[in-house]
């Protein structure tokens, strides 16, 4: 949803409707960004070998959740069906 009275998002907003990938690059860009904050310490757990069954569950699902999201059909844009966000499930 874009902020009212603000041409700068609406020229933004119309251009990423152009743009044949522009959905997926910038909700990508945000997802992988706020799913990179999860998976790398549960990532280093696992490889030094000190994760606990819950981490190594986090890590799966967090993993899981990023293969989704390059699936993402965004041919329906602005109606796109994102999956599950691990910790909001």
């Amino acid at each position: 949803m874009l902020p009212q009275h603000s041409d700068i998002e609406i020229a933004w907003y119309a251009s990423i409707q152009q743009e044949p990938n522009g959905w997926k690059t910038v909700t990508t860009q945000f997802y992988i960004q706020e799913f990179s904050e999860y998976i790398a310490p549960l990532q280093d757990a696992v490889d030094l070998e000190i994760a606990t069954e819950e981490e190594r569950s986090l890590l799966e699902a967090w993993n899981k959740y990023r293969v989704l999201l390059n699936r993402v059909d965004t041919s329906t844009a602005p109606d796109i069906e994102w999956p599950a966000n691990p910790v909001r499930e």
